[in-house]
């Protein structure tokens, strides 16, 4: 019995250390993600084409442009939801504060 009781203890004490690193494998491939150059195209192409895509409403437009413009909507705010959860996980929220644009962001976001 006491032989069992001892290898259940040692089970337990490696899972936290594999739950730690695969954390920090998550973590460290977001990392890669958010401060790649690509990513930052990626959104701001984003903010261009949601720019244009709101500038194009216009009065008595067709029921089907402003359903497609709502779709829209909804696809960039999730996109830039998501951004901002990813640098919140990324930098924490004090160092995604440090960033003015992020602050900016963020409240855009939340504001949406």
């Amino acid at each position: 019995m006491r032989k069992s009781s001892k290898k259940r203890e040692k089970t337990l004490t490696k899972s936290p250390t594999k739950l730690m690193k695969g954390c920090k494998m998550v973590c460290e491939t977001f990392r890669k993600i958010v401060d790649s150059k690509y990513f930052g195209r990626g959104i701001m192409i984003a903010i261009l084409i949601n720019t244009l895509s709101m500038g194009i409403e216009y009065h008595e437009q067709p029921d089907e442009l402003t359903n497609a413009l709502e779709i829209s909507n909804i696809v960039f705010t999730s996109l830039f939801a998501l951004e901002m959860v990813l640098k919140l996980l990324v930098y924490g929220p004090f160092g995604y504060i440090k960033n003015p644009y992020n602050i900016f962001d963020g409240i855009i976001v939340i504001i949406r």
